[in-house]
């Protein structure tokens, strides 16, 4: 693996600032990058005051080492396209400390926030599509498994299965907050263009011993990808229908937002929702308007 030299914003992506219209009712649109390669996932790397993009580069579930990370400052502009090269597939990421945890088709690298540099990478047995990635605040890592039906825990230096089966139907999005762990189903009955037989939803487990919870809120039913917390919101992204939805944890009616299809794992900095538009190359940064978000 390597790190690239910088990529000036001019040649490497196109920056749209707009002068933050409403979108659509209560989401308010900032700004939109464009330039990026199926990109997957967006995380705040506060510690830099940067955004970090994964970018899959061709097919989903291919080991071709085309996938690369971006660095992106919080206002959408450019800073490196190309910051870490060689990956096959990156898709979820998480931050704990120091390091970036991020998904690989089968394996978890470990990543130096510093220097870009790959200190460690994880290949559990049996892996076959892993996906979104969450740092409980005690750093256990928690990372899913789209085909195998399996959540993973990294705790201290083993990465295994932490729970797989029902109730997890293709699980994507995952999400540590407290004592919880919410996973985002894709659904079931998986076809071969990502729709399902049936819509998937949101679970709530014990962080600790994986039992099922009571949900103060409505599910959210769709091909859930990815999910962010803001105060007083859960909010999940559709990745079929291009939508987010933004749940109030106190139960009241949610509100969907349609965007386009190809919403993936959503990220956020403070009340700034960052949307990786796979299908388009995107990445656009939202506001809800409605949420008491600081």
């Amino acid at each position: 693996m390597k790190t690239s030299a910088l990529v000036s914003a001019a040649t490497a992506a196109t920056l749209t600032l707009l002068a933050a219209p409403a979108h659509a009712d209560g989401l308010e649109h900032l700004w939109t990058t464009t330039g990026f390669a199926e990109p997957e996932s967006v995380v705040h790397d506060t510690e830099h005051d940067r955004l970090i993009v994964s970018n899959i580069d061709g097919h989903p579930g291919e080991a071709d080492g085309q996938g690369f990370l971006s660095l992106l400052r919080l206002d959408g502009a450019m800073l490196e396209r190309q910051w870490v090269t060689g990956l096959d597939a990156p898709k979820g990421m998480a931050i704990h400390g120091d390091r970036l945890y991020v998904s690989d088709l089968t394996e978890l690298h470990v990543i130096d926030l510093t220097t870009g540099t790959i200190e460690r990478t994880y290949a559990p047995s049996g892996a076959q599509f892993l996906n979104d990635v969450t740092a409980a605040a005690d750093g256990r890592i928690f990372v899913s498994d789209m085909m195998s039906h399996t959540v993973y825990e990294l705790d201290g230096d083993a990465l295994e299965p932490w729970l797989a089966g029902d109730p997890l139907a293709h699980p994507n999005g995952v999400l540590a907050a407290g004592e919880t762990l919410y996973v985002g189903n894709w659904g079931e009955g998986l076809r071969s263009d990502f729709t399902t037989e049936v819509a998937g939803g949101v679970l709530a487990l014990n962080v600790d011993t994986g039992e099922r919870l009571p949900l103060s809120f409505p599910q959210g039913r769709g091909n859930i990808d990815g999910l962010v917390m803001l105060p007083d919101y859960l909010v999940a992204s559709d990745w079929v229908r291009g939508t987010l939805m933004v749940l109030p944890l106190d139960g009241t009616t949610p509100e969907v937002h349609e965007l386009a299809p190809g919403v993936a794992d959503i990220g956020h900095a403070n009340d700034v929702l960052l949307v990786p538009q796979m299908q388009a190359g995107e990445v656009a940064a939202y506001r809800v308007a409605s949420t008491n978000s600081r």
